[in-house]
C-alpha cells in the first residue's frame, strides 16, 4: 500500500522539466518547486521527466539536482528519482563500496526483497556497474554473512502462501538441533533453511518453533549467532512475519540514533511499496504517527520532501488507519495454498535501448507498402512498462502522432487487439480491460469480475486512481451501473475494503470465518450472502486460504464445493476468483488459459487478456503449473492455437519454451 499522492489530473513530462527548469533559475533553487513536482510522481513519470529534462535542456537531470541541492535533502531527492530496482542496485553498491562499508545497509536491501525484486536489482546491478552482485557480495563480504548473501540472492524461493505443515515442523526441528541443542551452531542449516524457504513458510516454521520449543526462533538466531551473518537472519525473518512491523522499528531506530541515511533508504524505498502499513505499524507500536515522528527528528525542505512522500497524517494515513496483523499459527496447513508472485517471462535486450532509436525502427515500419509487423513485434515484445511509456512519449514528440492510434491503423485482427493492450502500464491496462468489460455493447462481467477479484489491494487502489483519470467516473459508478444483486455487492466491498496483503493468518479468526460460512450456506436452506461477502471481502489471501483449510479440515468437504452449491451466476463466479486466487493464482490463470484453447475455437480475447496481463507479473509460474496440470507446455499450447505475427508476439511474450 503506497502512499504516493499523484495529481488528480495527468500531467506533462515536458511542462514538468519546464518547471524544475526554472525553478533552477536566478540566485539559489526553488527546491519548495522541485519538491512539489518530484515528490508527486510515480516511478514511470520521473523516468519520463528526466528523458524530457535532457531533450529540452541537454542536461542531465540528476546532475543539476546534484548541483542545485545540498545535504539531506539532495541524498533524499536524488535516490528518489531512481526507479525501485535501480534505487536498490545503488543502495546496495555504496554500501559494499572500500570507502563507505554500510554492511547493514546493503543487508537490509537483500534481505528484505522478494525473489522477484532481487533479480531486477541482479539485472540493474550488471548494467549499471560492469559486475555482478554475487561478484561484489564475495568481494566485500565474508564468512557466514556472505554465504547467506550468496545464497539468498541465488535462491529461486516462492512468494506467496504456500506452506507445508510437515516440512515447517522439520524445519523447525533441524534449526533447533543445528542451534541450541548443541554447543556450537550448525551455520550451514540456518544459512539453507533461511535462503531457500518463502517468506510464508518461513513464518510457520518459526510459529512451529515456538509451539514445538517454548522459545521464539528469533531469540534463538540472537543466541546461536553473531555479526552481519546474525543481522542478515533476523532481516529476513522479521520480513517474514511482519515487514511492516520490522521496518517500524528501523524508522524508530534511525530517529532515536540522528541516523538520517537510515531514514532516507527506508522512507524512500517503501513508500510505493508498502509505506501505509508501516506506518499503522507505527502508530500501533509507539503509539505515535509516524508522520509526527519524522516532523520531530528533521526540519525545513528534507522534512518537506520526506512528509510528502509518507502522505497525510489523516483519514487512510497514519493516525485512523487502524490495522492489525494477526498473529501467525501453526495450526493450519496451507498445503494447496499458492502465491500472488512476480515471476515475469519478459526478456529485454541485454543492453538498455534508446526510446528515440526504438522510436525510429517503428516509424520506419510504418513506411511504405504494409507494415513491417516483425520489426514492431520484435521492439514492443521485449520492452518493459517503463520503455513502452518512454517510446510512445518519442514518438509523440518526434513525429508529432499518438503510437497508439498509428498501431491501430497499422495492425489488425488479434495482433492488434494484444499489441495496444500491451503498451498500457499494468494498472492503466486492468482499468481499460474492465472499462471495456462493463460498457453496455460488449458486457463481459466475467473478465471484469476476474481482474477485480485476482488483484491486490494496493493493485486496485491503482486501478482505481487510473480509472477515474482516464475515464472521469469512479470505478464504483460503474459497477453500480453495469453489475447487479449479490454480484454487484461482493464487487463494490472487494474495491472498496484494504486488505492486509501479508502473510500472517490468525488461526482462531479462521475457525470462526470457517463455522460462520458453512452456518450461512451449507448448514442452512437459504444462503446468507452476506456473510459470504463479508468474508471474502475484508479476509487477506492468505487469511482466506487458512478459512478453506479449516473449512475442510472441520466439516469434510471443500469451500470451492459449497460456493458452488450455495450460491450461482456471476457472484458465484467472483467467490470462487478470490478464493482460487487467494489458494493458487497460478492454478487458477493456468486453467482459465486451458479452457480458452480448448474445444473447437479459441477465446482469443481471454488468451491474450491473460498472457498480457501477466506476463510482467507472475506467468512462470502459471507456465510451470500449466505443464503441471497437462502435460504439455503453455508455449506449445499457444503455439498449436495461433499462428503468423499474432503467434509470434504471444509467444515472445511467454519466453523460453520451458
Amino acid at each position: 500500500m503506497s502512499t504516493l499522492s499523484l495529481p488528480s489530473a495527468p500531467v506533462c513530462p515536458k511542462d514538468d522539466a519546464a518547471q524544475l527548469h526554472r525553478a533552477f533559475k536566478g540566485l539559489g533553487c526553488d527546491a519548495k518547486a522541485v519538491i512539489s513536482i518530484v515528490a508527486h510522481r510515480d516511478a514511470a513519470q520521473r523516468s519520463l521527466i528526466q528523458h524530457e529534462y535532457r531533450e529540452l535542456y541537454s542536461e542531465d537531470l540528476l546532475k543539476r539536482l546534484t548541483s542545485e541541492l545540498h545535504g539531506r535533502l539532495e541524498t533524499a531527492v536524488l535516490m528518489w528519482m531512481h526507479d525501485p530496482a535501480a534505487r536498490d542496485a545503488l543502495v546496495i553498491r555504496k554500501g559494499l563500496l572500500p570507502a563507505v562499508i554500510d554492511l547493514d545497509a546493503a543487508t537490509e536491501v537483500i534481505c528484505s526483497r522478494t525473489p522477484s525484486q532481487i533479480q531486477l536489482i541482479k539485472e540493474n546491478y550488471q548494467l549499471r556497474f560492469g559486475v555482478s552482485l554475487e561478484h561484489d557480495i564475495g568481494k566485500h563480504t565474508s564468512c557466514h554473512h556472505k554465504k547467506l548473501l550468496l545464497a539468498y540472492v541465488s535462491t529461486l524461493r516462492h512468494q506467496g502462501f504456500e506452506v507445508e505443515m510437515e516440512i515447517a515442523v522439520k524445519d523447525a526441528k533441524d534449526l533447533y538441533e543445528a542451534g541450541e541443542k548443541r554447543w556450537v551452531t550448525d551455520e550451514k542449516t540456518f544459512t539453507r533453511i533461511f535462503s531457500e524457504r518463502s517468506a510464508a513458510h518461513l513464518a510457520t516454521t518459526s510459529a512451529a518453533y515456538q509451539d514445538m520449543y517454548g522459545g521464539s526462533l528469533e531469540k534463538a538466531v540472537k543466541n546461536k549467532t553473531y555479526g552481519k551473518f546474525q543481522f542478515g537472519l533476523l532481516t529476513i525473518l522479521k520480513c517474514s512475519v511482519n515487514p511492516a512491523e520490522y521496518f517500524a522499528k528501523v524508522l524508530r531506530k534511525a530517529m532515536k540514533g540522528n541516523c538520517d541515511l537510515t531514514l532516507i533508504r527506508v522512507i524512500v524505498t517503501r513508500t510505493e511499496i508498502d509505506m501505509q502499513y508501516i506506518k499503522a505499524e507505527y502508530i500501533r507500536k509507539y503509539k505515535k504517527t509516524l508522520t509526527d515522528a519524522v516532523q520531530a527528528a528533521t526540519s525545513g525542505h528534507y522534512r518537506t520532501f520526506l512528509l510528502s512522500l509518507l502522505g497525510p497524517a489523516d483519514g487512510r494515513g497514519d493516525s485512523t488507519f487502524d490495522f492489525k496483523p494477526p498473529k501467525i499459527s501453526v495450526g493450519l496447513s496451507f498445503s494447496d495454498a499458492d502465491e500472488q508472485s512476480k515471476m515475469s517471462t519478459l526478456t529485454l535486450p541485454p543492453v538498455p535501448t534508446s526510446p528515440r532509436d526504438d522510436a525510429i525502427q517503428l516509424h520506419r515500419a510504418f513506411k511504405g507498402l504494409g507494415c513491417d509487423t516483425a520489426t514492431v513485434v520484435n521492439i514492443l515484445a521485449h520492452r518493459d512498462a517503463t520503455q513502452r511509456s518512454l517510446i510512445q512519449h518519442e514518438y509523440r514528440t518526434m513525429y508529432s502522432e499518438d503510437l497508439l492510434k498509428r498501431l491501430v491503423s497499422e495492425l489488425h485482427g488479434k495482433l492488434e487487439t494484444a499489441v495496444l493492450l500491451w503498451m498500457h502500464d499494468p494498472a492503466g491496462r486492468d482499468a481499460i480491460v474492465i472499462r471495456q468489460a462493463l460498457l453496455p455493447d460488449v458486457t463481459n462481467l466475467d473478465a471484469a469480475t476476474e481482474v477485480i477479484c485476482s488483484r491486490t489491494p494496493s493493485q486496485i487502489q491503482i486501478i482505481k486512481q487510473n480509472y477515474l483519470s482516464k475515464f472521469g467516473v469512479f470505478l464504483e459508478q460503474d459497477i453500480e451501473r453495469h453489475t447487479s444483486g449479490d454480484h454487484k455487492k461482493l464487487l463494490l466491498a472487494y474495491a472498496s475494503t484494504s486488505r492486509y496483503e501479508g502473510y500472517e493468518v490468525d488461526r482462531e479468526m479462521a475457525l470462526k470465518d470457517a463455522k460462520d460460512l458453512y452456518k450461512a450456506g451449507e448448514k442452512r436452506w437459504g444462503t446468507d450472502e452476506k456473510t459470504f461477502i463479508c468474508i471474502f471481502s475484508e479476509r487477506s489471501r492468505a487469511q482466506l486460504a487458512a478459512i478453506s483449510a479449516a473449512y475442510h479440515d472441520m466439516y469434510g468437504s471443500s469451500l470451492k464445493k459449497a460456493v458452488k452449491h450455495e450460491t450461482s451466476g456471476k457472484f458465484e463466479h467472483g467467490l470462487l476468483t478470490i478464493l482460487k486466487c487467494s489458494e493458487n493464482p497460478a492454478q487458477y490463470f493456468a486453467k482459465v488459459l486451458r479452457k480458452a484453447m480448448k474445444g473447437l475455437g479459441t477465446d482469443g480475447t481471454t488468451l491474450i487478456r491473460i498472457i498480457v496481463t501477466r506476463t510482467e507479473i507472475d506467468i512462470q509460474y502459471i507456465k510451470a503449473e500449466y505443464l503441471r496440470k497437462y502435460k504439455k507446455t503453455l508455449n506449445d499450447a499457444v503455439h498449436s492455437e495461433t499462428s503468423g505475427h499474432y503467434r509470434t508476439f504471444l509467444l515472445a511474450l511467454l519466453g523460453p519454451n520451458c
